[in-house]
């Protein structure tokens, strides 16, 4: 099994901080690189969706889009998650010596790639008429919560991170 806080400790070096913090923003750069607006047509961007915003990008970005996205739910947007789990680790084991705030980051990746799965099986169907509604309703629950625990724990390391800041001196 995994030891949390030896793992923790590894990720909060100042190298592979720095290191995390460059995957994160090549990643980024990444899905610039998929052959649609990433921005209005992944459904990963959006708090929620529904039916008619998955019609609309299945439409929009066609077969070879909806291909695209697929591999990406299955490489881009894997190691993302990873990505930002491991800096998320480094960051709160710098800012913090509650081992129960680690648990944060790891649900936000559990959310996060359950997410990817439900979104990757919804743009697998050609037609919006093969998707189920309850298909749409789980998959726009799990992205709720998966940009829910992306605010907290982004809100937590302002706060740890000012609180360390104005309570250092």
């Amino acid at each position: 099994m995994i030891n949390l806080n030896s793992l923790t400790q590894y990720l909060s070096q100042t190298k592979v901080l720095i290191f995390l913090t460059i995957m994160f923003f090549v990643n980024l750069a990444w899905f610039q690189t998929l052959p649609f607006d990433t921005k209005l047509y992944m459904l990963d961007t959006y708090f929620s969706f529904n039916l008619e915003d998955v019609a609309r990008i299945i439409e929009a970005i066609g077969d070879s889009g909806r291909s695209s996205y697929i591999t990406a739910m299955y490489t881009i947007d894997l190691a993302f998650p990873i990505i930002y789990t491991c800096l998320s680790l480094g960051v709160l084991h710098k800012l913090t010596t509650s081992e129960l705030l680690y648990l944060l980051p790891i649900a936000l990746f559990t959310a996060d790639i359950v997410q990817n799965i439900q979104t990757a099986i919804i743009m697998a169907h050609s037609s919006v008429s093969d998707i189920s509604s309850g298909q749409i309703v789980l998959a726009s629950f799990t992205n709720q919560l998966k940009w829910s625990l992306a605010f907290l724990m982004i809100s937590i390391i302002i706060i740890l991170t000012l609180k360390n800041l104005i309570f250092k001196r």
